[in-house]
């Protein structure tokens, strides 16, 4: 069975700041570019081995957070994706 893998790029005039810093570790809260505007708050932190993880949480409906199964920055573009879009923590 494939895995469905959602890439969400999160990049705007609030990271700008700290994209331009290369650290983005912390709470990042805004709207994503969807139908329906979701709100949501980006938790990344760093990882044992100087990568990094994530955690989704949607502001609206959905109370459950979203386990993120990739963080990359790179280039100053920062990508996140996890293996299912139904997947929960």
């Amino acid at each position: 069975m494939k895995k469905t893998v959602c890439q969400v790029v999160v990049l705007g005039a609030v990271l700008s700041a700290a994209l331009h810093a290369q650290d983005v570790t912390g709470n990042w809260q805004g709207t994503m570019q969807t139908a329906s505007g979701l709100r949501a708050v980006l938790r990344i932190s760093q990882t044992e081995c100087n990568g990094l993880s994530g955690t989704l949480y949607s502001l609206g409906d959905d109370p459950h957070p979203i386990r993120l199964t990739s963080v990359t920055l790179l280039n100053r573009v920062l990508q996140i994706g996890r293996a299912s879009c139904r997947e929960r923590v």
